[in-house]
């Protein structure tokens, strides 16, 4: 029993801290909420597993159960809200990015910045951002628009802190051990929504059965957890054919089936396609390793029928959700509305396009009155071509390629079988990330869902934190060589 507490600490603790947010968000009084919840920010700035409070802000921006997911400054069952002026206010998840973004730089580790990898692109995206702000002001902001622009700028600062959070390996693997968990969490979550119809949430505020998903009706669409279950599926792929003492093959197993059966029960098309563009581009850039660990593949498609033999709620749930996803065949049958059911194309899409016509073509909208009157997150692409022009569009895309490239050429030069097939994997992410960004934004600089930006800081630093790895060991070699 001690040695699985200590194997499963830090998730231990942070179902524990979820369970006093819950507490004291529902059921205590608002005003007192506030301070509480202050209080957190004084462990996350003397806390040296920076890693460990990153995992638990990204928790509760997931809204799990539909909990802490109240908007409107009235609601008192949300996320506390802090205003300083009127109309000038920060939530909390705002003040805990703004609280590690000064703890990095007034600490002494800044030099982090002169191993990151992206160094040069990140430069070069950041002289994009303060010319994206010139046309802004150009093309006309209100109050509005200039409160959303710096919320955006506040969300944009966690590429920058997660460097300095995620900067060795001990990180990354600590970060992964306390979330792995978390997709069992999830499935559980969803089974109760499609029993119950309704969220966990309905149990503690009145009048609210589900802040979203579907979960009424023939077709229901249980969404729990989506981020969290791209981070357990991408860390399972990463660690599930190194000979690390860390995680066993048969946990990452259950991990990887459990993520890819849980967003499949959310009937989400983009979704489930970035998953599957994951096994996808893993089966091809693993063929040898596959062939060799049948066993473990074989142990991956038994665990996903006993579930489904075991739960017939989930069996149900399943087959509904495929009906949906069949609509993609509609798609490539030439049908843009897909059966219907797509209105990104026929609607939104030309919308946006519209917007873009108007904006600087060059540069797009930025933050401008323009974008967020046009603008909108459900057509990815055409979304940052508007905000960020055909200049903006091409340095992100060129940003995302280098992210795919620079590992997986390394991982064809390098001969540490470990590192070799870390660095082959850590790509599989990025298909994934543009697939879904086609049905909601997830890529470029007006990613509005901050456990997304989480999930990008996190993944471009650990990247270069393994192409840093490759590097000090190449030079270790070298060295020990040379003074036999």
């Amino acid at each position: 029993m001690i040695k699985l507490f200590r194997q499963f600490d830090e998730f231990f603790m942070l179902l524990l801290l979820l369970i006093f947010a819950v507490i004291l968000v529902y059921f205590i009084p608002v005003s007192l909420n506030r301070l509480v919840f202050v209080l957190f920010l004084i462990p996350v700035w003397f806390s040296k597993k920076d890693y460990f409070w990153y995992a638990f802000i990204l928790l509760i921006l997931e809204h799990p159960g539909g909990l802490f997911s109240g908007g409107t400054l009235a609601d008192p069952f949300r996320l506390p809200l802090y205003t300083l002026y009127p109309r000038v206010s920060f939530g909390f998840e705002e003040l805990y990015v703004l609280l590690i973004l000064l703890k990095f730089l007034l600490s002494n580790k800044l030099n982090v910045l002169k191993t990151f990898a992206f160094k040069r692109q990140f430069q070069v995206l950041g002289v994009l951002l303060i010319i994206l702000l010139i046309v802004s002001l150009l093309l006309g902001m209100s109050a509005v628009s200039l409160r959303n622009a710096y919320k955006t700028l506040i969300n944009l600062s966690l590429y920058f802190s997660a460097i300095f959070i995620f900067r060795k390996e001990e990180d990354i693997i600590s970060f992964f051990k306390a979330l792995f968990p978390f997709v069992f969490f999830a499935l559980f979550l969803q089974v109760y929504d499609i029993t119950q119809h309704q969220q966990v949430v309905a149990l503690l505020k009145p009048g609210i059965t589900t802040t979203q998903g579907v979960l009424s009706g023939e077709l229901m669409r249980p969404i729990e957890m989506s981020v969290a279950l791209m981070i357990t599926l991408a860390g399972s792929f990463l660690f599930l054919g190194t000979g690390s003492k860390y995680f066993s093959r048969n946990y990452l197993i259950l991990i990887n089936v459990t993520a890819i059966l849980s967003i499949l029960m959310t009937a989400t098309r983009s979704w489930f396609m970035g998953f599957a563009a994951m096994y996808l581009f893993y089966f091809i850039l693993n063929k040898k390793f596959i062939k060799r660990n049948v066993f473990y593949a074989s142990l991956g498609i038994v665990f996903a029928i006993t579930i489904l033999l075991l739960l017939p709620s989930i069996e149900t749930q399943v087959k509904q959700a495929w009906s949906r996803l069949e609509t993609i065949e509609e798609l490539a049958k030439g049908d843009i509305t897909a059966g219907g059911t797509l209105s990104r194309l026929t609607v939104r899409g030309p919308r946006v396009m519209e917007g873009f016509r108007k904006s600087s073509i060059l540069f797009g909208a930025g933050f401008s009155n323009l974008y967020y009157e046009y603008g909108d997150g459900h057509v990815g692409y055409q979304n940052i071509l508007l905000h960020s022009g055909i200049i903006g569009f091409l340095l992100l895309f060129l940003f995302a390629f280098r992210l795919y490239s620079k590992p997986y050429r390394l991982s064809l030069k390098t001969s540490i079988p470990d590192l070799k097939y870390i660095l082959r994997n850590l790509p599989l992410v990025l298909p994934a990330v543009l697939i879904i960004n086609s049905g909601t934004q997830f890529w470029g600089y007006n990613v509005s869902d901050i456990s997304r930006v989480m999930f990008l800081g996190f993944y471009i630093s650990i990247v270069s934190v393994y192409l840093n790895k490759h590097k000090y060991m190449i030079e270790t070699a070298r060295f020990e060589h040379s003074i036999k």
